[in-house]
């Protein structure tokens, strides 16, 4: 069971006990600051009773956001570092030989990290106000804590009382509806899958292609820089999920690293944002990005250089080249600054662009396609007319539930009552949570301890 744990702390000793005055008709100072501690003291404990209240996390059910206790090494092909979560046949004598043989660099593959070498790291801190949820009701998509069988335990809060909650196909389904998530959201949800500032040695090369055929000699890919030489012609660069192991390129799953290895109930992902910094070094034109789910290919088209028309897209991901595109928005008169921050997400079939922080239009809804297959390509870059660069590209996948578990999921909702609650671990794969749990997996809301304000990595 994935618990919370208490961090223990000595008792505090009275530090009035046995002081005595130096002079009996002057005060004295010791009295004074004797006094003082023992109200802040006071202050303290009533503060921790009854306001807030510090926690560590002992397991990975909640990573990668918060992390349980894990080993930390560097890869010693890429040179980057990995977190792992301490393996659960580990006893307190430490690893043995082969017991993280699973385990993976997330950045190149490499299957031989020394994590036995490395040595245990104590799980994340968070600080929780046990005050939130007095006059006020939790939210969907809080991080709560909650009291249960006698242990303190952290999950995010995805069903409120009245709802009917299902999982299905990763995402969750309240009332026969897909709820959607915000920009604030997903944030505090996505993993990260690539990151172009950590490129090994040998660069990225081997995760992107130029049009349909493979770079040949150098690409234009720098670390952590990634050019469309665009001033001429079109340019497209598609990143695709290959190992430079041997080169295969295979549709993205919810594995993570800090797991040691992929989980047996393994599903394909289809969810995805992305973020990066676009430089216009000359010309003018249309810079382009675009993101499949597995069903559609979502477009944003954004006039650079000049003033012009900012077009949203979508095509099916079928290949068949006479399905034609739907525009789904269009704004006119757009002028962009030569180097700006973009943000792109399809999430919860919810297409969302940021400029610089800027969201530029309104959320745009899909509805749910009939099949979506798995993602191998899920991301393309393209430009005409202008060259341009971009910087400290970042991709990310969407938080995924699977299938584990009876409560739920399998085509089988949960109805809520009055006063209960249906909570999940954002590592999927690898926590207990609602799904798992008898009677029907709620929790009573008398269990609520209050809601996670604040974390940080906990030292060694």
């Amino acid at each position: 069971m994935s618990v919370l744990l208490e961090e223990r702390r000595s008792p505090a000793r009275n530090p009035g006990r046995g002081a005595r005055p130096v002079c009996s008709s002057q005060p004295s100072l010791l009295r004074g600051i004797a006094q003082t501690a023992v109200i802040s003291l006071c202050v303290l404990l009533i503060a921790r009773t009854f306001f807030v209240e510090t926690f560590y996390i002992p397991t990975g059910s909640m990573a990668p956001n918060l992390l349980g206790e894990h080993r930390v090494c560097t890869c010693p092909a890429c040179g980057n570092r990995v977190a792992v979560g301490k393996h659960p046949s580990e006893t307190d004598h430490g690893p043995t030989a082969g017991l993280y043989r699973k385990a993976f660099c997330p950045w190149c593959g490499n299957g031989s990290l020394r994590l036995v070498e490395a040595p245990l790291k104590r799980g994340d801190l968070i600080l929780v106000n046990k005050l939130a949820y007095w006059g006020q009701s939790p939210r969907r998509w809080d991080l709560a804590v909650f009291y249960l069988w006698g242990e303190y335990i952290i999950k995010r809060i995805l069903g409120l009382p009245g709802d009917e909650i299902l999982i299905d196909g990763g995402d969750l389904y309240v009332n026969d509806v897909l709820s959607r998530k915000s920009w604030q959201e997903m944030e505090a949800l996505r993993v990260l899958l690539f990151d172009q500032s950590l490129a090994g040695p040998n660069g990225w090369s081997f995760r992107w292609r130029d049009d349909a055929s493979v770079w040949d000699g150098a690409p234009p890919v720098a670390h952590p820089v990634l050019r469309l030489d665009a001033l001429t012609k079109e340019v497209n660069h598609i990143y695709r999920n290959s190992s430079p192991l041997d080169g295969k390129c295979s549709p993205l799953v919810d594995e993570q690293a800090y797991n040691g290895s992929l989980h047996p109930t393994w599903e394909t992902v289809h969810d995805f944002l992305v973020e990066t910094e676009v430089t216009i070094e000359e010309g003018s034109g249309v810079f382009s990005i675009t993101l499949c789910d597995g069903a559609d290919q979502v477009t944003a088209h954004l006039p650079v250089g000049k003033p012009g028309q900012l077009r949203i897209t979508r095509r099916t991901a079928s290949e068949d080249p006479t399905y034609g595109e739907d525009t789904l928005a269009n704004r006119e008169g757009i002028q962009l600054p030569r180097s700006f921050r973009l943000q792109w997400a399809f999430v919860d079939r919810r297409v969302l662009l940021r400029i610089d922080g800027r969201e530029m239009l309104p959320p745009i809804d899909l509805p749910m396609p009939v099949r979506r297959v798995g993602v191998d390509r899920p991301l393309v870059l393209s430009a005409r007319g202008v060259n341009a660069i971009c910087r400290n590209l970042k991709l990310y996948r969407d938080v995924h539930y699977t299938q584990g578990g009876v409560n739920g999921v399998h085509g089988q909702p949960v109805r809520l009552g009055a006063g209960e609650y249906f909570v999940l671990g954002d590592n999927s794969g690898r926590s207990q949570d609602s799904r798992y749990w008898p009677n029907r997996g709620v929790v009573p809301e008398n269990a609520l301890i209050g809601r996670a304000l604040w974390q940080t990595r906990a030292a060694p």
